[in-house]
């Protein structure tokens, strides 16, 4: 992660617009900037993550730097701060394992997840994301609740819960599963427990409690440090009341289970199940309110993977069933070992203390209840395999450590050094796949440390834009935040997707599937785009076909093997013209060239990427040339050099109008364009030819140049 020219932040881009969040905030230290106008361009977004993540690293590193801690220094504690939390969560997790089960600290479970790459790879070096923050305050949101209907510090851990909750909210817009996870806790063992039990009284005045302390410190937080006006919008995005108004739903729904089994206790499961209905359904009652809607239909867009976008992230797929099974099913055991398999025996266990020790059920009933939906959930979709981790590490040890007693005493070994020696070995062999494969279980690579990409992109953050008015950059939406890291221009499409401008990948569609000039052409001018990335329009098209203007013609086939095979509509399109061609006149056909696109560097496939060609986006210069001749073919070329020494020639064609004059669009001016060099210009006249300069002020000023050929004919 380290390398001589900076540190590489890996897996995805998401760290990077962490760090440079972080950047900001440094530089504007205490405010965390809530917004970018640089995303989305013109039209700038609200940043999707709330700022605690990134304040806790900003404010790490100016405590390493005195106050004023260099670039690299902050890329340096950015990249080793998601380790301490990981760290962190494997030392809360044998806590937690002994709060659920009882007993000491449960080492076992601890050494389980350190050894898991489910887990680590959210903690790597040199990948500064929020998920590791929110996998550790989901374990200290259990261990708070679970300690705030038992143990002797009820009202110190409803408190905690409180801050828990209220942190969650600080970090990570989707926190409202931390809410969900505790309300459907209490919901359950409502409906198991027996009207007088005790436990389940304590369950719901502890999750009123805390939930309302949650949401009061979410409130006074908000308003102190928060955006103006946030408190009064609703969204899932950034901060908002929204938040405010769960917890202020989860209290209300915790005091009326507590009020309905205080007054109205009932016999019968189905009894119970039926107060649990009336009560969620009038705790439920501000959903109704339409304001509440959109940050409702957004959580379960990203949740039902619906939409063009969510369907395409990975994150959001099954664990199994993307990949052929000869693949996934080695990088799964890479992944998790064997603890899939082996959790699920934890039952036997916990089904024998829950008949010895009925005083610990509804504990057990907390285990199970957060256990079996993240199983379910985490096989459904990928991105809740963070939060599975810590929990499968607790189910392992559980069922390996009862497994081990089982041996011991079939073995006649005594004591606890030989039971001890057992579960080791045991929870060794359930983790045997991980150490195996550790490489393929944490795959670092990505966008970010691919060198070519990382190099590219610094060149281009060095070019100036043609015109001050158009400073921004057109590229597929997985290069966005690499694009404002490392080459600091504005951009369109973003790591954020959808939630970072919700037509920025249409109009990046509608420009990159555009079958002529002038429909590019408005796309360009309304998103003030100054220079385009782009690499193998194959790969544009394929990838980004779900957001393809209706009508859009075929444009690719598959063979059998899998490959791709352009149709004939595909070397219409503009990004095929510019992208494969140039901007040049394709080859074989007489046609103008694109004269408002020029090549300003290219790059060799890098470690991910394919090769990638920067183009600026110029006014051009008119040229007019008097032929004399009504109907004449003039056919303009200029030869060029890349910065990788690669030669082409660029070409443009037009015929003469009935006065004898034709007129052409020129990207290029004699000399340096960029990173590459243009020869003079050449243009044909049948038989004969000449040479004429074209000069910067021309390209860039919309200047227009006129040569008269018919009284002076080119030789």
């Amino acid at each position: 992660m380290f390398t001589p020219n900076g540190v590489r932040f890996t897996v995805d881009t998401d760290p990077h617009y962490h760090v440079l969040r972080v950047q900001r905030a440094i530089a504007e230290w205490p405010r965390v900037a809530p917004s970018d106008p640089w995303l989305d361009y013109p039209n700038g977004v609200e940043i999707v993550w709330p700022p605690l993540f990134d304040a806790a690293i900003a404010a790490t590193a100016r405590a390493a730097g005195a106050g004023h801690p260099t670039p690299e220094l902050v890329e340096a504690v950015a990249a080793f701060f998601p380790v301490v939390l990981g760290v962190a969560t494997v030392a809360a997790v044998p806590w937690l394992g002994s709060a659920l089960l009882g007993g000491g600290p449960w080492l076992g479970a601890g050494l389980v997840l350190a050894l898991l790459p489910v887990h680590a790879r959210f903690s790597i070096v040199g990948r500064p994301d929020q998920h590791v923050a929110e996998v550790l305050i989901f374990c200290l949101v259990l261990l708070a609740f679970a300690h705030s209907f038992r143990g002797r510090h009820r009202l110190a851990s409803v408190a905690f819960l409180g801050l828990c909750l209220s942190g969650a909210f600080w970090t990570w817009q989707g926190s409202a599963l931390d809410l969900a996870v505790v309300g459907w806790v209490l919901a359950g063992w409502h409906v198991v427990a027996p009207a007088g039990d005790r436990a389940a009284r304590d369950m719901a005045w502890g999750v009123a409690l805390g939930a309302a302390v949650a949401g009061g410190l979410f409130a006074l937080s908000l308003v102190a440090f928060g955006p103006p006006g946030a408190l009064g919008r609703m969204t899932l995005t950034g901060l908002s009341g929204f938040p405010v108004a769960l917890c202020a739903m989860t209290a209300a729904f915790a005091a009326g289970i507590l009020a309905v089994r205080r007054r109205w206790p009932a016999d019968s499961p189905v009894a119970r199940a039926l107060q649990l209905a009336v009560v969620a359904a009038l705790a439920a009652l501000p959903l109704a309110v339409p304001a509440m809607w959109p940050p409702l239909r957004q959580g379960a867009m990203a949740f039902a993977r619906s939409g063009r976008w969510y369907s395409t992230i990975s994150e959001f797929s099954p664990m199994f069933g993307q990949y052929p099974w000869r693949e996934e099913l080695p990088y799964r055991f890479a992944q998790l070992g064997f603890t899939l398999l082996v959790a699920p025996l934890a039952w036997i266990p916990i089904a024998r203390a829950w008949r010895e020790r009925p005083s610990d059920r509804a504990i057990l009933f907390t285990f199970v209840a957060v256990l079996a939906p993240f199983y379910a959930l985490a096989l459904l979709r990928v991105r809740f395999g963070a939060y599975l981790a810590p929990l499968l590490a607790i189910a392992v040890a559980c069922a390996v450590r009862q497994g081990s007693r089982w041996l011991a005493r079939r073995a006649h070994l005594q004591g606890a050094m030989g039971e001890g020696a057992l579960t080791a070995i045991g929870l060794l062999l359930v983790t045997v796949p991980t150490p195996a494969r550790i490489q393929e279980g944490l795959s670092p690579d990505g966008l970010g440390t691919d060198e070519t990409l990382v190099r590219t992109l610094r060149e281009l953050g060095s070019l100036p834009p043609s015109s001050p008015d158009r400073p921004a950059v057109f590229a597929r939406w997985p290069l966005g935040h690499l694009v404002r890291y490392y080459a600091g221009k504005p951009v369109v499409g973003n790591g954020f997707g959808i939630e970072g401008g919700e037509r920025s990948l249409d109009d990046w569609a509608a420009f990159a599937f555009a079958g002529d000039e002038e429909t590019a052409e408005r796309v360009l001018e309304k998103r003030k785009i100054g220079f385009l990335v782009l690499g193998d329009p194959a790969e544009v098209v394929d990838h980004d076909l779900a957001f393809a203007p209706e009508g859009t013609p075929p444009l690719l086939a598959r063979s059998d093997l899998g490959q791709l095979r352009p149709l004939p509509a595909f070397y219409d399109l503009a990004v095929t013209r510019i992208g494969v061609f140039n901007g040049s006149a394709r080859p074989g056909r007489s046609e103008a060239g694109l004269g408002h696109y020029r090549l300003l560097l290219e790059s060799l496939p890098g470690s991910v990427t394919s090769a990638l060609k920067v183009f600026g986006w110029v006014p051009g210069c008119r040229v007019s040339f008097k032929v004399g001749q009504p109907s004449a073919s003039l056919r303009v070329s200029v030869q060029l050099r890349t910065n990788l020494g690669r030669r082409y020639e660029w070409r443009s064609t037009a015929d003469a109008d009935p006065s004898g004059r034709a007129q052409m669009l020129l990207p290029y001016a004699t000399g340096p364009n960029g990173y590459v060099d243009a020869a003079p210009y050449e243009v044909v006249l049948g038989p004969d030819h000449a040479a004429f300069l074209v000069p910067e002020s021309c390209v860039l000023g919309r200047g227009a140049l006129a040569f008269d050929l018919a009284s002076a004919p080119p030789r």
